[in-house]
C-alpha cells in the first residue's frame, strides 16, 4: 500500500503532522482543521511501520461523543481491510500482528 495516494492534505501543517517521528505529536487547533483525519494517517503510517505481534496502540478522544462519532468512523474507514474490528472488545487486530485499543 503506498501511503502518499491516500493522503490529500489540506496544509503544510497537516503533512507536519503526518510525517513527524517526534514521541509525542500533538495538534491543537480549532475546528475543522482535519485533526481526526491526520491522527488516523498518523497512526496508520506506525501501523504499517511496527508490525509485531506485541506492538499495541490507542486511540482516544475529548469525549466518549467524539470517540464515537468522529474518531472510531475515521478509523475504521482508513483501516479497512488492514485487520479487524473486535466490538465488544474494543480493539482492533492488525493483519500479522499488533492491537489498537
Amino acid at each position: 500500500m503506498d501511503l502518499n495516494q491516500d493522503i490529500n492534505s489540506h496544509s503544510d501543517k497537516q503533512d507536519q503532522a503526518f510525517w513527524s517521528e517526534h514521541p509525542i505529536t500533538a495538534l491543537i487547533t480549532g475546528i475543522q482543521f482535519g485533526k481526526t483525519t491526520s491522527g488516523v494517517w498518523w497512526l496508520k503510517r506506525h501501523m504499517h511501520k511496527f508490525r509485531a505481534k506485541d506492538d499495541s496502540f490507542i486511540v482516544t478522544a475529548p469525549t466518549y461523543k467524539i470517540l464515537n462519532q468522529s474518531t472510531l468512523p475515521a478509523f475504521k474507514k482508513f483501516n479497512s481491510g488492514f485487520g479487524r474490528m473486535h466490538e465488544t472488545k474494543a480493539e482492533f487486530h492488525v493483519n500479522g500482528g499488533g492491537i489498537v485499543y
